[in-house]
């Protein structure tokens, strides 16, 4: 899937950011493992929350993400057997 010209001989931040944008767009839901503060995905996860697009996340930090509506993705979700009541 290219989103650049044929002509970029390597990936720059730029084309890195529209590329990943792109995939966002035309996806259903997007996870995004960890936003750090202030990060271009964090403004990316932001921009698509906003547009009403489902946003996942691994990170349970208070701040932009969960306040926007990401949501939480348990760190026991994908294992055999449920983590310990804490």
């Amino acid at each position: 899937m290219m989103v650049h010209p044929n002509t970029a001989k390597r990936v720059t931040a730029e084309l890195a950011a529209e590329r990943n944008r792109f995939v966002a767009v035309i996806s259903d839901e997007v996870l995004i493992p960890f936003a750090a503060p202030g990060s271009k995905t964090e403004a990316l996860a932001l921009d698509l929350l906003a547009s009403g697009k489902p946003v996942y996340t691994f990170s349970d930090r208070p701040g932009p993400l969960l306040t926007a509506g990401a949501r939480l993705i348990p760190a026991d979700f994908f294992s055999a057997s449920p983590a310990p009541p804490k």
